[in-house]
């Protein structure tokens, strides 16, 4: 996956709540685990999209030209988008959004995402090898950090699990910290008022 810089939203940092917000998630956390988040977000004026990719021995490229696609077709109709990732899914938004030469990003938040090499896909990718797209790319660093978030560009945040073990953050990153693991804090009220203040 080429690494391009990441596009400078069309109208700047933007004060008002995304038109549309955008739920990823992570490699085998399914999309009915940001259910509960997207029902309390859908109490605001934003149209909430849970979106969901095609994983396992599933093509990347096409899973980042499909996510590329619907945010232009937004940003075409005139509307900005927002982006709620979850783990792996912080990596599929970056490359569907540094994959765009102009795009209007409202708001990023960013949930225990992949921006390092991750322990337990090393291990698993000296058994399976390549066979499977996102093992690799969380095996390998440079790779798994690819187009990471330029919060000058974009307002973003990123949320983290007190007891994380599957996917670590950068040194000196700021984030807010939650008790929780990588996949209870999307379940926990907590993340989901921290989540709406970040939106405002």
């Amino acid at each position: 996956m080429k690494s391009n810089p990441m596009p400078s939203p069309t109208d700047g940092l933007s004060d008002s709540l995304p038109d549309s917000l955008y739920l990823i998630p992570g490699f085998f956390s399914p999309r009915w685990m940001l259910l509960p988040l997207a029902r309390q977000l859908r109490r605001s004026p934003m149209r909430v999209i849970t979106w969901d990719y095609p994983r396992v021995f599933s093509n990347i490229d096409e899973s980042v030209a499909t996510l590329s696609s619907l945010m232009q077709r937004e940003n075409r109709m005139g509307r900005s988008v927002g982006l709620i990732t979850h783990s792996f899914g912080d990596w599929i938004a970056r490359q569907a959004v540094a994959s765009l030469e102009e795009v209007s990003i409202a708001r990023w938040i960013s949930i225990c995402p992949v921006i390092r090499e991750v322990p337990v896909a090393q291990w698993i990718h000296r058994w399976c090898g390549d066979r499977l797209a996102e093992i690799a790319i969380m095996a390998d660093p440079e790779e798994a950090s690819a187009n990471l978030v330029d919060g000058s560009a974009v307002k973003h945040t990123t949320i983290w699990a007190q007891w994380e073990w599957l996917v670590r953050p950068r040194e000196g990153m700021p984030r807010h910290e939650l008790l929780g693991t990588h996949n209870s804090v999307l379940f926990q009220p907590n993340l989901w008022r921290l989540v709406a203040a970040e939106l405002e």
